[in-house]
């Protein structure tokens, strides 16, 4: 394993950020860490860099215990959310900074930034400044300069967040693209649940300092292992709906299999599986988001709101009828726990 966690556990004060967490990383894996704002995410990257010191728990990297190694023995590139490029040093030297620090000849270590520069196509701009470049040409030189180390670990923290949405897009793949190149393990912090899910190798789900799941992107989406897991993946987000069974038959919503009897549950059903223009089901159409390919339909059911997409057109205010399709059907004890559907 490049990574292990071993029940790592982080307070600031009397405020637990981050408890028992324990991550395996496999060599040459993109391993995203997904959750909301104050999740721990961050915490746990720099916990992993040297740069906090955990509480609990130990971290050992490619097998040797390093949580007494400072940051710059523990072989780690790491590229920051601003990406913290010096300001004064052209973008050649700031590629090159690393192997100079570290004692390189100027002219050997020039000479591996242009090399590296060619691979991530911005050799024309090793002359400028940061200034003098755009927020993606600031993202690669900073990906060069975590990359030149040839470290065991490259770390990334929101590194697409400061680019527009546009740029977002090709810059992911962009990412992902280096990093398969190079084979490195590269653990990828972000709240972008989407950008996860479309990167990585295998994500870990975190709220409030806990791991609440880990796995492929496709298992963690289509078989969460509760009902946050399920709502904080997936874009629109799921539809919840509590319900209490009434012998076979369940209000508000008839689904394509019979409930726990006597037994409160919550429903939760991903908008790609409302499936307008047949069914048992009839609602109000409340609004429309128009979305290119297709349109994020809003559903007014008895007083509950459902979204759904669909490229049919629909109008503001007509009754469609709906039918609710078995994948991507969730049920949830009161507690937030996934449970298997009836047989």
């Amino acid at each position: 394993m490049s990574l292990v966690l071993k029940r790592v556990g982080k307070s600031f004060g009397k405020t637990q950020v981050l408890k028992d967490v324990s991550i395996e990383v496999e060599k040459g894996e993109l391993f995203s860490i997904v959750g909301p704002s104050g999740s721990g995410k961050t915490t746990l990257l720099r916990i992993i860099a040297g740069l906090v010191k955990q509480d609990e728990g130990n971290v050992y990297i490619e097998g040797k215990l390093v949580d007494e190694h400072e940051p710059a023995k523990r072989n780690v590139g790491m590229v920051f959310q601003n990406y913290a490029l010096y300001p004064n040093k052209s973008v050649l030297e700031n590629i090159a900074s690393p192997l100079l620090v570290k004692g390189v000849p100027k002219s050997e270590a020039f000479q591996e930034a242009e090399a590296l520069a060619q691979k991530l196509e911005i050799s024309n701009l090793l002359d400028r400044y940061p200034s003098e470049i755009s927020g993606g040409q600031q993202q690669r030189v900073a990906l060069a300069r975590a990359l030149i180390k040839k470290p065991a670990l490259f770390l990334l923290d929101e590194p697409l967040s400061n680019l527009d949405a546009q740029l977002r897009f090709s810059a992911r793949k962009f990412v992902k693209s280096v990093q398969k190149e190079f084979g490195i393990t590269t653990i990828y912090v972000t709240h972008d649940q989407s950008e996860a899910l479309s990167i990585s190798d295998r994500i870990a789900v975190m709220n409030r300092g806990v791991v609440l799941q880990v796995g492929s992107p496709r298992e963690v989406y289509e078989n969460p292992k509760d009902e946050f897991v399920a709502s904080f993946l997936g874009s629109p987000p799921l539809n919840l709906i509590e319900m209490q069974p009434d012998g076979e038959k369940t209000k508000p919503i008839t689904l394509p299999f019979p409930l726990p009897k006597g037994k409160k549950i919550t429903v939760g059903i991903r908008p790609e599986s409302i499936v307008l223009g047949s069914g048992p089901n009839r609602a109000r159409v409340s609004a429309v988001e128009y979305a290119g390919r297709e349109s994020v339909v809003y559903l007014d059911l008895d007083g509950v709101e459902l979204r759904c997409l669909s490229q049919k057109e629909v109008s503001v205010g007509a009754e469609v009828c709906f039918e609710v399709v078995k994948r991507g059907v969730f049920l949830f004890e009161e507690n937030g726990t996934s449970i298997p559907w009836p047989q």
